[in-house]
């Protein structure tokens, strides 16, 4: 074979594939939340707890709000969640899907969030490139509060719950709120007067929220101005 002829067949080859992938991203766009909610692979859903795996009748889908939900009691409460998922739209990428798992070990809940999209038949983690940066300081209400609760989480350590970052993917609109749980775990060893004020970091603590820019693909920061 020329070498002319096998250039021109790697070539057409490549573009081949460079379609098949340009079309494959295209029909990934017109997804709606149920086809990712179905496709989502496991390793993305890492609930724990007292909780019955889902079926038909606690599964919870909006279409028209891109929303999906796991609900704790079938055909119960839509409030009660233990996962939960939002599609967020963009003008020139794949939508970038946010997956919010809850763990519960019986004394702490925890929260596994995944920020995704589908490019072809990979799932990409975005996380890095949508978020902006947050950091646990950032939801303390004054610094002084802040430096108390490291102050005493450096000292009392495993005695005391720590934070744990919980991002709500919105059930409808594009703004999506995010707090920071203080686990109210104390061991018994720990006097009552000093469990008490720790405890009270939870009153220290606000809401942050992000809005979604589909411009750019990316969170931004709402601020109070806004």
């Amino acid at each position: 074979m020329k070498i002319s002829t096998f250039l021109r067949i790697v070539s057409y080859s490549i573009v081949l594939v460079a379609l098949a992938a340009t079309a494959f991203s295209q029909q990934t766009r017109n997804w709606k939340i149920s086809d990712f909610l179905r496709e989502l692979p496991k390793q993305y859903k890492t609930y724990e707890g007292d909780i019955s795996q889902p079926t038909p009748e606690s599964t919870f889908i909006d279409l028209k709000n891109g929303y999906a939900a796991y609900l704790t009691v079938p055909n119960g409460d839509k409030a009660e969640v233990f996962f939960e998922m939002a599609m967020f739209n963009s003008q020139k990428e794949e939508p970038t899907i946010v997956v919010s798992n809850y763990k519960y070990d019986f004394v702490c809940f925890d929260y596994d969030t995944f920020f995704l999209q589908k490019k072809g038949k990979r799932w990409v983690d975005v996380r890095s490139k949508v978020l902006p940066k947050l950091s646990e300081e950032m939801f303390f209400v004054d610094p002084e509060s802040y430096e108390y609760y490291v102050e005493q989480k450096k000292k009392l350590g495993d005695k005391v719950g720590g934070l744990s970052m919980h991002f709500y993917p919105p059930r409808e609109g594009t703004v999506m709120n995010v707090s920071l749980d203080l686990c109210d775990y104390v061991d018994d060893s720990v006097i009552e007067s000093e469990a008490n004020n720790f405890l009270t970091v939870s009153d220290a603590l606000k809401t942050i929220s992000l809005k979604w820019n589909k411009e750019i693909a990316k969170f931004e920061i709402v601020t109070e101005q806004q």
